[in-house]
């Protein structure tokens, strides 16, 4: 029996950890620097190390929202799709 939601979540946590333990900085974002503000790109495992307060651009949080719960959920959904074989048109054994 497959499990769609069980893929969900996995893949979201993979992606995630793999945005969290990589040190490339992908999302740009605003610090608030007491009275200065200013632009700059930070991975996100910095997100959680940085004390000072940012905002998330709209284009990274877009990116974020699309790798985090998009994908997952186009993977997901895949799982649950039935493969047929073209010569016979019986259903072909899937995977999980």
């Amino acid at each position: 029996m497959k499990k769609p939601i069980i893929i969900f979540f996995i893949v979201s946590l993979a992606i995630t950890s793999l945005f969290y333990f990589s040190n490339q900085p992908i999302f740009d974002v605003i610090i608030a620097d007491g009275e200065f503000t200013y632009p700059k790109k930070l991975s996100f495992g910095d997100f959680f190390s940085t004390e000072k307060q940012y905002k998330l651009t709209f284009q990274s949080a877009l990116v974020l929202m699309i790798s985090i719960i998009g994908l997952p959920a186009i993977v997901a959904w895949r799982s649950t799709l039935t493969k047929y074989n073209k010569k016979t048109g019986e259903p072909k054994k899937s995977i999980w």
